[in-house]
């Protein structure tokens, strides 16, 4: 059984709208959990129109199919921290020097094997390493040689001219679909999607996720054996796993170019923590299993819609997207301390164009993003937090090369394998309500070369209704587990994150070689003119609460890419 797509999409643009017929076969190209590329690939600005990929007579024979992606890079870069170098002492040293040069080399490999006509088996792997030292093929972060993104089953139950009921089994990756970046949701998933295509009626996805686990049941003869992290709870009944479950139903093209999805996804969050002072969610009541053994039993929810219209000829490719999306769900706490429950209550939703002219050998793409997630909220008496705002399920990063790639932000809070609910507006990998707006100009000059030129504006959408003049005040009474400086730091909230600009150089002298240059730079703004304690967050902010002594994060980076 192969594999068949059909996929409209306008180059390093808005919107692109995959319309799986049959599951999705592992392909090292396709960007995932483990991105080993700073950019795609492909150098068209206007996509020809949505068919059917045709393999040729010898490929349609093979039941193997693969594909394979080299990546090189080198890159350089300072003030991730956003903060002068000091070098008075050694605490300065370590707090403001991270300027650093390195380079890596990633190789990534999808197969797929047709074991029977109705059955076929998927494995996509990464293995990666920086240059010096012989690190190329040494253990990774994620505790292995290789980072396995694609592991999993395809069968196909059931297909006439009318109906199709497919389904796929174990690791693999999982998007709502209809957007380049998905803020809501788009993550490697470990368990099941149940696929059902009813013709013009349209197609339902469903899925179920076991997301996080934090116990391990170690008296299991034949687990000794098989790769697991260590136990980081107690048992707490059994309730020590996170899980995601939900799906979408799409209508695709029922209207030449317009693609409608809704969706609809939960999350039960069993117990993570370990210790008083972790930010991590799931065992508040019980102090962690200190004054009993039961977890919280916090869940969220998400649902949704998400619109697209996309116009196509022979010299041109323009499209829309609009998408809104509402969370709800609670985060109990330990209310005998003072706390509040947290809820998840919020709202996100988000616009996007783009357009693409063929100029003939040259040609010219504007594109537009708009994103926005309602951030956390805090009470007006104590400064306690007593919503999250939106949670998403964990979606793409947002940015370019120095804020997604880098710093790693996403725009809203989200579901987290290892801290249930994951909400951090203070630090440099923040995960927090996020308002985005993204304009990009691409420019195609000539058959082998491609400039991009992008920017973003990024706002902190938190909010809180307490005096921070307060904060020392109130901080002296504060709930166990809070304390003044996490008080002081939410004058930040609400305002001006900052601005990215990135641009990036792409050659392409064949089908299957890109050698790319991109550089980028992130100017903070006003959120960062206040000086928090590190024990707010990890980005302290302004020396001083002088905005002077803030510096520019700058990127520099080049590589080249082998696809084949």
């Amino acid at each position: 059984m192969k594999s068949k797509f059909f996929a409209l999409a306008a180059l390093g643009g808005v919107l692109v709208l995959p319309q799986f017929v049959f599951p999705q076969v592992a392909t090292a190209q396709q960007l995932g959990a483990d991105d080993t590329t700073s950019l795609e690939v492909d150098g068209k600005l206007v996509a020809p129109p949505a068919e059917e990929a045709v393999e040729d007579a010898e490929e349609e024979a093979s039941p193997l199919s693969w594909d394979f992606r080299v990546t090189n890079e080198f890159h350089a870069f300072d003030n991730l921290d956003l903060l002068p170098l000091k070098e008075d002492t050694p605490q300065d040293i370590l707090d403001t020097d991270d300027r650093q040069n390195f380079g890596y080399t990633s190789l990534a490999a999808g197969v797929s094997y047709d074991v029977r006509e109705d059955t076929s088996f998927n494995l996509g792997a990464a293995v990666s390493g920086m240059w010096g030292n012989d690190q190329i093929g040494a253990s990774t972060g994620f505790g292995g040689f290789a980072y396995i993104y694609d592991l999993s089953v395809d069968w196909a139950a059931f297909a006439n001219d009318d109906f199709a009921l497919w389904t796929t089994i174990g690791r693999q990756s999982y998007s709502i679909g209809g957007a380049d970046k998905d803020y809501f949701f788009n993550d490697i998933i470990d368990g099941i999607t149940l696929n059902a295509d009813f013709g013009v009626a349209g197609r339902l996805r469903l899925m179920f996720d076991v997301y996080g686990d934090s116990g391990r049941p170690d008296d299991v003869n034949f687990l000794r054996y098989i790769s697991a992290n260590k136990q980081t709870t107690n048992n707490f009944r059994g309730d020590t796993d996170i899980y995601r479950f939900g799906g979408v139903y799409e209508l695709l093209d029922m209207v030449k170019g317009v693609d409608l999805r809704a969706f609809g996804y939960g999350s039960a969050i069993g117990a993570l923590r370990t210790s008083s002072n972790s930010q991590t969610t799931g065992a508040d009541i019980s102090t962690q299993g200190v004054l009993g053994n039961f977890a919280d039993q916090d869940y969220t929810m998400m649902f949704g819609a998400r619109a697209n219209y996309t116009y196509e000829s022979d010299t041109l490719v323009a499209g829309v997207m609009g998408e809104y999306a509402r969370s709800m769900g609670i985060d109990r706490k330990a209310r005998r301390l003072g706390l509040y429950d947290v809820d998840t209550d919020g709202n996100a939703f988000g616009v996007g164009a783009h357009a693409g002219v063929d100029l003939g050998g040259y040609g010219v793409e504007g594109r537009f993003r708009f994103f926005r997630a309602d951030g956390g909220n805090h009470s007006k008496a104590e400064g306690l937090p007593y919503s999250h705002g939106f949670v998403g399920m964990k979606g793409s990063q947002v940015g370019g090369i120095n804020m997604s790639r880098y710093a790693g932000w996403r725009p809203s809070a989200y579901v987290s394998n290892s801290s249930g609910i994951s909400d951090n507006p203070q630090d440099l990998n923040r995960g927090a309500g996020t308002m985005s707006a993204h304009g990009g100009l691409g420019f195609l000059l000539g058959e082998t070369m491609r400039l991009d030129l992008d920017g973003w504006y990024f706002q902190d959408t938190s909010e809180t209704n307490f005096d921070v003049t307060r904060a020392r005040e109130v901080g002296q009474d504060i709930a166990f587990g809070y304390s003044e400086a996490e008080l002081a730091a939410q004058e930040r909230f609400g305002k001006s994150l900052g601005t990215e600009l990135n641009a990036t150089l792409t050659v392409s002298p064949n089908d299957v070689l890109s050698i790319y240059a991109i550089g980028g730079v992130f100017m903070p703004g006003e959120f960062y003119e206040t000086r928090i304690n590190r024990t707010a967050g990890t980005s302290l902010g302004a020396p001083g609460g002088d905005a002077d002594n803030l510096e520019n994060f700058w990127v520099a980076s080049a590589g080249a890419t082998l696809a084949f």
